[in-house]
């Protein structure tokens, strides 16, 4: 089979057809959010998250970019009649990751990654 003949290839990749010990540990987080009715039907949001890691060195893996994290929002909501409309924008700084003993060698590095994210929601209230 192909899986089989990749595997037993001198030529195959690292890691590829075995299992990765994942071994994630406990985290926590803590955030606290705000809004304010600005006027009728207007409403100013905001949000901040901090979140602990839970990806050990030994098992972090790209695909997953976990690190310790701060998130902030802020957004809009307008309602008229029995519709609401959404704008926000998210931020999210994490931590650097040096990893140095990871159980695949190859993904030993340092990590960091930031997102930016713009929602828009449309919401029809019954």
């Amino acid at each position: 089979s192909l899986g089989r003949n990749a595997r037993e290839s001198p030529r195959a990749r690292p890691g590829v057809g075995r299992a990765i010990n994942a071994d994630y540990y406990d985290s926590w987080n803590f955030g606290f959010g705000a809004d304010y009715q600005l006027c009728k039907g207007l409403r100013l949001l905001c949000s901040y998250k901090y979140t602990d890691g839970a990806v050990p060195d030994y098992t972090y893996i790209p695909a997953v970019p976990d690190a310790d994290q701060h998130l902030g929002a802020v957004g809009a909501q307008y309602t008229i009649g029995r519709q609401r409309f959404g704008l926000s924008y998210t931020y999210v700084a994490s931590e650097e990751r040096q990893i140095r003993n990871n159980q695949l060698p190859a993904l030993n590095g340092n990590y960091n990654v930031d997102i930016h994210a713009l929602t828009v929601s449309y919401d029809f209230l019954f």
